[in-house]
């Protein structure tokens, strides 16, 4: 995972990008827009950004949350 700085992005200063695995189909061809995009390219990129985020939610990279037992 790697940042990229990209100023004419609508969500701040930096924006996520990631190297897809060669067994994602999507994302190597959500990367592929990417590179190839002309116009709109900012959009590419929060979509292959979002698309890669989901994959880390779903599969728990972003830790659980702790349950906790608060005593009265």
């Amino acid at each position: 995972m790697r940042l990229l700085s990209d100023p004419a992005s609508s969500f701040g200063s930096l924006s996520l990008a990631m190297t897809p695995p060669p067994e994602d189909e999507v994302a190597a061809q959500l990367q592929r827009l990417v590179d190839q995009c002309c116009h709109g390219n900012n959009y590419c990129k929060q979509v292959l950004s979002l698309y890669q985020l989901s994959k880390c939610l779903a599969r728990g990279h972003f830790g659980k949350k702790e349950e906790r037992r608060i005593d009265g």
